[in-house]
This record gives structure tokens, sequence and C-alpha cells, in this order.
């Protein structure tokens, strides 16, 4: 069983991490470490079985994460690893066409912003910060390969080429200047040889869109 700490409003304190602006300059390894402080590790309870994806904090007691991995739960609970506590979430929203779910934590922690996902091009350096196959704040990064448009489905999605692999799913793709464009859907892999270096992303803007569903005023 994880061990769930009772939460304290002392446990962690909120903050919104400011991006990057042009007139700031910071290390690439800055940027990473401040971003990492909003990554959690999401573990997904089903019955006697158990998986792990990658979620982040896009604000106050509320987590992004991919909804394939939490679409079927007896019980989900998130890592906070900076301070190494785990909390129960529920899921409070989902858009299974983009494969995105929010989920709700009693907690705070700092949180990341979305950035122009419709801006960006190919070649556009970007990375992950994930817990893939059950290891603990692994850093990947890559380039934005391209936009692939699915024309039928009405949608479009990221291609990277980034070394990303089950476990990161849910996790931010985060640009130069720390802000999210994009969230891990999908890691392709080839067997038997295993990753081919092409992942998935949902853009950036799909998250507004769904936070701004979440924030709609409820019907009576």
């Amino acid at each position: 069983m994880v061990a769930v700490a009772a939460y304290t409003d002392a446990s962690i304190e909120s903050t919104y991490i400011e991006p990057v602006h042009a007139t700031h300059t910071i290390s690439f390894q800055e940027t990473v470490a401040r971003a990492s402080l909003s990554v959690v590790r999401v573990l997904i309870t089903t019955g006697a079985n158990r998986a792990s994806a990658t979620g982040f904090f896009i604000r106050d007691g509320l987590i992004v994460t991919a909804n394939h991995a939490v679409e079927d739960y007896d019980e989900i609970i998130v890592t906070v690893n900076v301070i190494g506590i785990s909390v129960p979430a529920k899921v409070v929203a989902t858009d299974e066409e983009n494969d995105l779910a929010l989920l709700e934590v009693p907690m705070s922690a700092p949180y990341l912003s979305l950035g122009d996902s419709d801006n960006l091009q190919m070649g556009d350096l970007v990375f992950t910060v994930g817990h893939p196959l059950g290891l603990v704040d692994s850093l990947a990064v890559g380039y934005v390969s391209t936009i692939r448009r699915d024309t039928s489905a009405g949608k479009d999605f990221l291609q990277l080429y980034m070394a990303a692999n089950p476990g990161n799913s849910g996790g931010p793709v985060i640009d130069e200047s720390g802000r999210v464009v994009g969230v891990l859907a999908r890691v392709i892999l080839a067997k038997p040889m295993g990753h081919t270096g092409y992942s998935l992303a949902v853009k950036s803007s799909k998250v507004k869109d769904l936070l701004d569903k979440y924030n709609a005023p409820k019907p009576n």
C-alpha cells in the first residue's frame, strides 16, 4: 500500500512559476529545476493492478494528466516528489478525444503556466520531466518534429522527437521559457527494438479548453 501523508497547509507553499521573459536570462538547468517543482507521479490502482503516469499542477489543487491513464480506476494517489507527500486524487473533468484529464487534490504546490502551442515550429526545443518506467524526476529533451493534423477527426497534435517512455504519459511538454506547450499522450514503441524516439503530445490549447469547460458555470 502507498502511505498517504496527512495534508496540512504547511506542507508546501503554493507559488506561480513565472515563465522566463526575454529580459531575463537563466540557465536551461534552472528552467528544468523550476518546472520540476510542479511535476507529480500519478499512481493508479485498479483491482490488483497498478500503473503509473505523470501529471503537473496547473493551479492550486488541480493537476493535468492523461485521460487514458486514469479512465478506469479504484484509487488514484498523487505523489509530490519535491516534498515526498502522497495524497488521494479524484477525476473532476475529462476530454477523452484529446486524452486529457483534470485531477483534484487536497493540497497546493508550485504550478506551471500554459504557453502558445499554436506558434510552435518544427525544430523548437522542448523538454519534459516525468516518471518513466517507475523512475523519479527523469528529464527528457527533444524537438518538435512536426504538427500533425487529422482533418477527418478535426484535431491536431504535436509529434516530438523525444525519448519519452511508458510512465511519461500526462507529463508536461515545456518550452525554453518554462511554459507548457503540450501534454504527453502516447509513446511510439517499435517491437522488439523498443523506443523509436517519437512521442505524441496534445497541444496546450486543448488544456486551456478543458480548463475553461471546468470553470464554466454548472447548470442548476
